[in-house]
């Protein structure tokens, strides 16, 4: 194993050096060689910092998401994308590398001859990554930069609490923890994922309580948790956890409410019969947080508590396994979700939930263009969002999905209004302020985008990459160029494969005068996404109501190199 810094990230090699016949400069993010010149993403270079820094060791996957990511949360194909982009940089070939040799289920390692490019000693011997750490001014140069990244991540927690701060917080803060599946199943972990997530949609309703968003909870998803930490972490008062077991017709759950300060359990209770007893059971537990934190409910409040979605059992494992299958994000699980939440309305005709679903599902399938009849889709899509709001007026899933559809049907203002009722419905729904923010950005509304997108992260501090995304786009409509670009870059942080921060990180530059950095950016985006040019982006994806902003983005793009 390489050393480590005291924080337990790998070490990163920051100083010139030469790798074969490239001369690499991190602090620049460049290579060289025969008067040829690359540049690289920050993120890619970072990579090939830690690998040069371990030179001929394999370094893991974990290593080098840790060393180049930090904490942030990433996709599984974050590091696979940053090494091919390296790989295409170098000119290395996957099947015969010359420089980064893959070690199957193990990582990747640098196999290249490498020198440090600090002085006459070193300009003529291959030196390792160990050995360059070993020496004294490496240790301080370390040092010096763990202090700054020190500095940095006090400001970004400052920073944090001050949007924080900027509404009122409620007086009592939950995180419903990811539900253990015990059962020797692994096909039952959405069942076990969907109660944990009816849970926390069941509980966000409530207007006297704020419940940490799921994304920020399923972050210690397999893990041994100490709940003061996780209290710590997420800024929750309390902890929900529990565990599933399920058997044929029969299940048990086991839940637990702990105090965070502390650890100790305020309520815990196990229960075990058949499936049609189920959504009780859920309603009940809901009902027993709020007795045991004393939390007062409203008329709507209780009504919320009592109400399920559905009685059918069947229908609603279909639905979760309908949810389970939309999350991978490819054609034909957007097409088996489809089957799902059809197969749950047949059983309940009456499922309103299945039915928002099964829009949003069918907008997705509209907007990616995989429909070979993309207007009778989005039809479709409006139809089904709109049942589900006559439905169940009281589901806030409903009208987000309503006002999903709308969105995409380029009617904003109508969007906005959908989505402010699920927002009514449900107080603390951060996927809601999120959808709110990308609203109001299509509207050229942008103070008002921040302050939606800032409450969104207040209730999810662990956010995805489209709260970052909605900032800077935001920053970039009030002309705060260098704001936007900063937020920008964390979206790409969070997912480096993100389409939409990537074309706008390239209009801010083009406004902030970094025209070179633009053009880059776009070169990297048609490596992404080769069907890109201006046209294609404005009928597809991008919603500006006002043309006059909508303009100003397009030349902008035009400036980057974007084709039309």
């Amino acid at each position: 194993m390489a050393d480590q810094r005291p924080d337990g990230l790998p070490l990163v090699l920051t100083t010139p050096f030469q790798l074969a016949d490239w001369q690499v400069q991190p602090a620049l993010d460049r290579i060289s060689r025969k008067g040829e010149e690359v540049r690289l993403e920050p993120r890619v270079m970072k990579v090939l910092a830690l690998l040069a820094a371990r030179a001929g060791e394999v370094v893991s996957r974990e290593e080098l998401e840790a060393g180049a990511w930090g904490k942030v949360i990433v996709g599984y194909d974050a590091l696979p994308s940053s090494i091919n982009k390296l790989r295409k940089a170098l000119g290395d070939d996957t099947q015969h590398p010359r420089y980064i040799e893959t070690v199957s289920k193990k990582g990747y390692r640098l196999i290249a001859p490498i020198s440090v490019l600090d002085g006459p000693a070193s300009a003529n011997s291959a030196t390792t990554g160990i050995e360059l750490f070993k020496r004294p001014w490496v240790y301080a140069l370390s040092a010096l930069l763990l202090a700054v990244v020190s500095v940095a991540y006090f400001f970004s927690v400052w920073q944090e609490a001050l949007i924080s701060q900027s509404s009122p917080a409620a007086e009592k803060r939950l995180v419903v923890l990811p539900f253990v599946n015990i059962g020797n199943d692994p096909k039952q972990e959405y069942f076990v994922d969907g109660i944990t997530d009816d849970l926390i949609t069941d509980l966000s309703g409530l207007s006297s309580i704020v419940v940490i968003s799921r994304t920020a909870s399923y972050r210690y998803k397999g893990q041994e948790i100490n709940p003061q930490e996780v209290g710590e972490q997420l800024g929750a008062d309390y902890l929900l956890e529990g565990s599933v077991r399920k058997s044929d017709k029969r299940w048990r759950i086991n839940v637990k409410l702990i105090n965070a300060s502390d650890g100790a359990s305020l309520w815990a209770k196990r229960y075990e019969d058949t499936e049609t007893s189920l959504f009780g059971v859920q309603g009940e537990v809901a009902r027993k947080i709020v007795e045991a934190l004393a939390i007062q409910l409203n008329a709507q409040d209780k009504q919320r508590l009592s109400y399920r979605p559905t009685t059918n059992f069947e229908a609603y494992e279909l639905f979760l396994l309908g949810q389970k299958q939309f999350k991978v994000r490819t054609k034909e699980a957007n097409e088996a979700a489809q089957d799902a939440y059809r197969q749950a309305i047949q059983l309940d005709p009456n499922f309103a939930r299945a039915y928002g679903a099964l829009a949003v599902a069918l907008d997705v399938y509209y907007w990616r263009g995989w429909s070979d009849t993309p207007t009778e889709t989005l039809d479709r899509a409006l139809e089904m969002a709109r049942y589900a709001t006559e439905l169940d007026p009281g589901s806030p899933q409903a009208h987000w999905a309503l006002g999903y559809t709308l969105l995409y049907r380029k009617e904003p203002h109508k969007a906005a209004a959908a989505v402010k009722r699920a927002i009514e419905l449900a107080p603390n729904y951060a996927d809601g302020y999120g959808l709110l923010a990308l609203i109001n950005n299509a509207l050229g509304e942008a103070e008002a985008a921040i302050k939606f997108v800032k409450k969104g992260m207040q209730l999810n501090p662990h956010y995805t990459w489209d709260y970052p995304y909605n900032l800077g786009r935001a920053h970039y409509t009030l002309g705060r160029y260098q704001q936007a670009i900063e937020h920008l870059l964390l979206a790409l942080d969070r997912n480096e494969n993100a389409v939409s921060p990537r074309v706008y990180l390239a209009a801010a530059y083009v406004g902030a005068g970094q025209k070179e950095d633009a053009a880059w950016e776009i070169e990297q985006l048609r490596v992404i996404s080769p069907e890109s040019t201006i046209q294609h982006w404005r009928k597809n994806y991008f919603i500006i109501a006002d043309k006059k902003l909508e303009k100003q983005f397009l030349d902008h793009l035009r400036l980057a190199g974007l084709p039309e």
